[in-house]
């Protein structure tokens, strides 16, 4: 439960319900109230009127509408907002006494872990406004403290998406809004048919400097294209929440243990204007490090080669989106190790979450560097994966023909790959440009110069 107090005596509440990954799946919001007798014991009054269901990382639900979300990896593009659309997903019982039933078993589904609900009585509940509603009331227990929680019962409230009867109306489009981000992938900028609606600018740690708007719409996903909590003004990270007005977590690194010498509260180690952090885990400096070698390394290659050859131009592009969509993976880990003569990527299992290593000649940075980059993008964008053993997953030739135009395009100049040409006696030099990479080419790609027979692939 989180309720959190301003200094108009003014409180908010929020309850927030997460699965075994960590990831949110509804949240609760209101307002509350206490009562306090003979300036002694306090009775809490928390009257949850508004819910989000997160269905899935594209797809949100609240009482007013629906939300589907329109992604390029993991880099938020569009987000499309859907009115009525929902149906048979809310409590549509005529009486106040049947919604209240149905409230009771909902609710004490949600609340049931962990905190234990005991009905006590029920009311109507009279905004200022002169609304009525139906209420719900409950003692509520946990850890010897006891407190009233009182529901308001809206029909709206209770949104039973695990029915599976629900169903969608995709005919009743309220918009569709356009992110445009800058450079750590936080909103700036947001559209609607081709003209501006809001307008964000941001303070290094990501509190709002500027937020413009010329419609009631304001945009969830701030600060690095996370959902910014309206209740508590924190930032939804996955492995934690992080507050923007104090520039810091709200609790430990859950790696803090490797980096002793780093603030288990730090903020991608005190410099949020180069780093971003996907899941609320530290963010490895050292391969970061590494990272921007590579990414000076391209921006000198795209100056000479934007008169030169577009393909090249396209996968030095292609090869810092690699990068990037790296950065902005939750769910992986990636290194780059140093190995001249055995290029290659792995994936492994460590401290629960996938390590992805990226071996190629760091020391020269070498074209190996953009074939096992693009392998690291691959796997970010979750076109190639680990399985439990370590056995690399959706892993076909077009893999290859991919990472070895990254190759091509990082040399800039054509492939001296050995390959069998079915002519000559031993492997020959491919020669290959952009156009010559192909399933065919990648499948005759020798293990070495001595011996065509001995193709370093098994694609069929």
């Amino acid at each position: 439960m989180s309720v959190r107090k301003n200094r108009l005596d003014k409180r908010h509440c929020a309850f927030y319900g997460y699965d075994g990954n960590g990831e949110r799946t509804y949240k609760l919001t209101g307002t509350a109230s206490i009562d306090q007798y003979n300036a002694g014991e306090e009775t809490f009054h928390m009257n949850f009127n508004d819910a989000v269901i997160y269905v899935n990382p594209y797809f949100t639900i609240t009482p007013r509408n629906y939300t589907s979300h329109i992604m390029n990896g993991s880099q938020r593009i569009a987000t499309r907002i859907e009115t009525n659309g929902l149906t048979n997903c809310i409590d549509t019982a005529n009486t106040g006494a049947e919604r209240i039933a149905n409230a009771r078993a909902y609710m004490q589904t949600l609340f049931a872990q962990g905190i234990e609900l005991r009905p006590d009585t029920t009311a109507t509940f009279v905004t200022n406004a002169g609304n009525s509603y139906d209420e719900l009331q409950w003692q509520c227990v946990e850890d010897d403290l006891a407190w009233d929680i009182t529901l308001q019962c809206d029909s709206n409230l209770l949104l039973t998406t695990s029915h599976n009867d629900s169903t969608f109306i995709d005919t009743i489009s309220s918009g569709i809004y356009y992110y445009y981000t800058d450079h750590l992938g936080s909103a700036s900028w947001i559209t609607e048919g081709g003209e501006p609606v809001q307008y964000i600018h941001y303070m290094p740690y990501g509190e709002l400097w500027r937020n413009q708007r010329n419609t009631t719409y304001d945009e969830r996903y701030k600060f690095t294209g996370k959902e910014r909590d309206e209740e508590t003004g924190y930032d939804f990270f996955g492995a934690r929440s992080y507050s923007s007005a104090i520039t810091s977590w709200l609790s430990v690194d859950p790696l803090s243990d490797k980096y002793p010498s780093v603030s288990p509260y730090a903020y991608c180690n005190w410099n949020p204007v180069r780093y971003v952090d996907p899941d609320g885990r530290y963010f490895d400096e050292a391969n970061e490090g590494t990272a921007q070698k590579i990414e000076t390394e391209l921006l000198t290659k795209k100056i000479y080669s934007a008169l030169g050859d577009g393909n090249q131009m396209r996968e030095l592009y292609y090869t810092w989106k690699d990068i990037k969509d790296m950065r902005n993976d939750g769910k992986n880990e990636y290194r780059f190790e140093l190995d001249k003569n055995k290029p290659g990527t792995t994936g492994k299992e460590e401290d629960g979450h996938q390590i992805i290593t990226m071996y190629s000649n760091l020391e020269t940075l070498d074209e190996t560097v953009a074939h096992e980059v693009r392998h690291g993008g691959q796997t970010a964008r979750g076109e190639i994966s680990y399985d439990n053993n370590n056995q690399i997953q959706n892993y076909d030739v077009e893999k290859e023909v991919d990472a070895y135009r990254a190759q091509w395009g990082w040399r800039g100049s054509p492939l001296q790959i050995p390959i069998d040409d079915g002519i000559h006696p031993m492997p020959v030099p491919a020669n290959a440009n952009y156009l010559d990479i192909t399933n065919k080419l990648i499948k005759s790609i020798t293990n070495g110069w001595l011996d065509k027979n001995d193709k370093l692939y098994n694609f069929k």
